[in-house]
């Protein structure tokens, strides 16, 4: 059974109550157009680690090996309900 998903970086102004952190990796900055979403990712510790952009019906994951810039399409826009999740183990 492999280990359930957790977020391995988050740096926001405001953090809910049940939002783990760490400071292995974090997403930096992220920019948004209508036809795409990029986002840095950087730390030491992205080996393994995946970014995700993830909505009501659609869902994207980029595997990282390292501090990069990632770019997700947007063939239909942003989708409803976006999240963008970092994380390392997936179930």
């Amino acid at each position: 059974m492999s280990e359930p998903s957790r977020p391995i970086g988050l740096r926001t102004g405001r953090l809910p109550g049940n939002v783990a952190t760490h400071d292995e990796a974090w997403i930096g900055h992220a920019h948004v157009t209508p036809t795409q979403l990029t986002a840095e990712v950087d730390r030491s510790a992205l080996d393994g680690a995946e970014l995700e952009l993830f909505g009501v019906a659609e869902r994207s994951i980029r595997k990282l090996s390292g501090p990069t810039t990632v770019t997700f399409p947007l063939q239909q826009g942003l989708p409803k309900s976006a999240w963008l999740w970092l994380k390392r183990g997936t179930t």
